[in-house]
């Protein structure tokens, strides 16, 4: 009986969505971790059969659950009340970001974002608005969870937010966007 395999490109996005390193697989299925990378790179045509085990490997391996985690981004650039919004919004550029957790003596005390500043710039005017400082436009804090919060709450979470800060304590431990969930493709 010949079995309908998924293209071989699915392979890694299966072995990474399920958190297994290409060791891991190769042992699970029975073939060689060079196999598997090799095929990940599409630099060699496997046979059928380590094909068939392959993916076989991969549907009896149970799918872990992704969390914030697996997805957040550690380094957090983050501003001040007295920051003027001309310094953040350079530092937004500079980063290739839309939105800041606002910081103040170790505290989350609100956020920024590249939407707020737009709408004041609409409404002031660019001039008036670069003198302005952080604390004239502070936004509600951003929405906070668990490093451990599974990513169907963070995906829940997004839809109303711009980011999300992952905490851990009181301390901030990363940041996902919707741009960060789109590593798990």
């Amino acid at each position: 009986m010949v079995m309908e395999l998924p293209d071989l490109s699915e392979i890694k996005r299966r072995r990474i969505a399920l958190g297994l390193k290409q060791m891991e697989l190769a042992k699970m299925a029975g073939v060689s971790q060079s196999l598997i990378a090799k095929i990940e790179t599409g630099t060699t045509d496997p046979s059928y059969s380590n094909v068939v085990k392959i993916f076989r490997a991969l549907e009896r391996k149970p799918s872990r659950v992704i969390l914030a985690r697996d997805v957040m981004n550690r380094r957090v650039i983050k501003a001040h009340p007295g920051d003027s919004l001309d310094s953040v919004a350079k530092k937004m550029k500079k980063y290739n970001i839309s939105q800041m957790p606002v910081e103040e003596k170790g505290r989350i005390i609100g956020s920024i974002t590249e939407t707020g500043i737009s709408d004041l710039i609409n409404n002031k005017g660019a001039n008036k608005v670069k003198k302005m400082k952080v604390r004239e436009a502070l936004e509600e804090p951003l929405p906070s969870t668990s490093e451990t919060a599974p990513l169907n709450i963070i995906s829940s979470m997004l839809k109303n937010a711009p980011a999300v800060m992952i905490m851990d304590k009181g301390k901030i431990k990363g940041i996902v966007t919707k741009a960060d969930l789109l590593k798990i493709i």
